[in-house]
């Protein structure tokens, strides 16, 4: 699972083919969820006669249609990442989008797309049968949740005038990410002089 591109001459043009990492959604633990939660309304049904089965009844609509809600999210991010293609011209670094002229570039940067704080909580853990199952389930989020974080680096710039950054590929492992910026910087400035 990993990251890569390929630099390639068209002419007096420079093109530069990414292709991101394939995002793991952990889609096994996904439909685990999915039984699982099936498996807690069908067995809480006959509970409902004698009144606890509402509560499991509840639990595992909610965990069924959460793990949906997830597993959704999950497969959007997987399907939003293709390879792209950077074109740099004698004037130009075009991407899918737009059209930057190289004189206006101020800076290459490799950031995260998770800059925000992790998602990843310290769990207390009951003893017996139901806190290994804890322990299994947080230990697994927490595998899915680095597996996430190591191909989630994007290349951007930001260009004079603007204060935002103008993401150009997202989907990287740091290191395809950081080679990234440093080729294209060089051929940058070769044209730019």
């Amino acid at each position: 699972m990993s990251s890569y591109y390929t630099r390639r001459e068209a002419g007096d043009d420079v093109v530069f083919d990414v292709v991101p990492a394939p995002y793991p959604t952990g889609a096994g633990a996904m439909k685990l969820a999915q039984v699982g939660s099936i498996i807690i309304i069908v067995l809480a049904i006959p509970l409902c006669f004698i009144l606890i089965g509402f509560p499991l009844l509840l639990i595992g609509v909610f965990l069924f249609f959460k793990a949906k809600k997830v597993a959704a999210a999950h497969n959007r991010e997987a399907a939003s990442r293709h390879p792209v293609s950077l074109l740099i011209t004698a004037d130009y670094l075009v991407d899918e989008d737009e059209r930057h002229a190289l004189r206006n570039i101020r800076e290459f940067l490799v950031g995260h797309a998770n800059s925000g704080p992790s998602a990843s909580q310290w769990v207390s853990f009951s003893g017996g049968t139901a806190g290994a199952a804890q322990m299994v389930g947080a230990n697994a989020r927490l595998r899915l949740e680095a597996a996430q974080e190591f191909v989630n680096y994007e290349v951007s710039i930001r260009v004079d005038g603007d204060s935002r950054l103008r993401r150009l590929v997202r989907g990287l492992t740091q290191q395809t990410a950081s080679a990234l910026i440093d080729d294209l910087r060089r051929e940058t400035t070769n044209r730019v002089g």
